[in-house]
């Protein structure tokens, strides 16, 4: 049989069959467990994997993906492993996803060498943080948008966090440690945050800094303080 254009539509019909026989073969061949194995992984596409995540998570699942930027607290980590759930670390092309890094700015009430070397540091990063001016100023700027985040170092914690905190829409927080900024983030959402210089470090100092933008812009939480974890 053939076309008005002289095409053997017989030899053509036999060769989708053919292609068809073939596909349909290689797909018999797949493991089993690939539909399955799909259905018991998820992409989790936040900068911060805290234990409410790991329990709202679905029984039987086996692997979670994080981009390789999120922070997994202690507790979530310890959750998944006894839910024997495997992490798995990919690139943000991989997650499908593009999640907003935030605008980040800091502030350096008093100079000294330590934070001259700061200072500088930040300004020569790659990821772009801008100099602020004064303590209001900051916060002012802080609560101008949902996604700024500041990182201010003072010699009265304690009271530029009290200050801070009676502005709507600023949540602020002092920390000593990488893991006190991971639980501001985790359980304030903590978009200013607040460290006493005095004592530290170049090293930790920015260590201190990149833990707080690391878990991405700041975002307030949707749960109540006392719920967090």
């Amino acid at each position: 049989m053939r076309s008005a254009g002289g095409l053997d539509l017989t030899r053509t019909d036999a060769r989708i069959t053919s292609v068809d026989a073939a596909v349909r073969s290689v797909l018999r061949e797949l493991p089993r467990g690939v539909e399955t194995q799909r259905a018991n992984t998820e992409v989790f596409p936040e900068r911060l994997l805290a234990l409410r995540h790991v329990e709202a998570l679905a029984p039987g699942l086996r692997e979670i993906w994080i981009g390789s930027d999120t922070v997994v607290t202690p507790l979530a980590r310890d959750e998944l492993k006894l839910r024997s759930v495997a992490i798995r670390w990919v690139s943000n092309r991989e997650l499908g996803t593009t999640r907003s890094v935030g605008d980040w700015g800091f502030l350096i009430e008093e100079e000294s060498g330590v934070l001259t070397a700061l200072r500088r540091s930040f300004l020569g990063e790659s990821l772009p943080w801008r100099e602020l001016g004064t303590f209001e100023e900051t916060v002012q700027w802080v609560s101008e948008a949902e996604d700024r985040g500041a990182f201010v170092l003072s010699n009265d914690g304690a009271l530029a966090v009290w200050q801070a905190c009676r502005v709507d829409a600023v949540r602020a927080a002092s920390a000593e440690t990488c893991v006190s900024v991971v639980r501001a983030i985790e359980r304030l959402g903590v978009n200013l945050l607040v460290v006493e210089p005095a004592g530290k470090p170049l090293a930790l100092l920015k260590q201190l800094a990149m833990s707080f933008r690391r878990a991405g812009a700041p975002r307030k939480p949707s749960f109540g303080i006392g719920e967090a974890r």
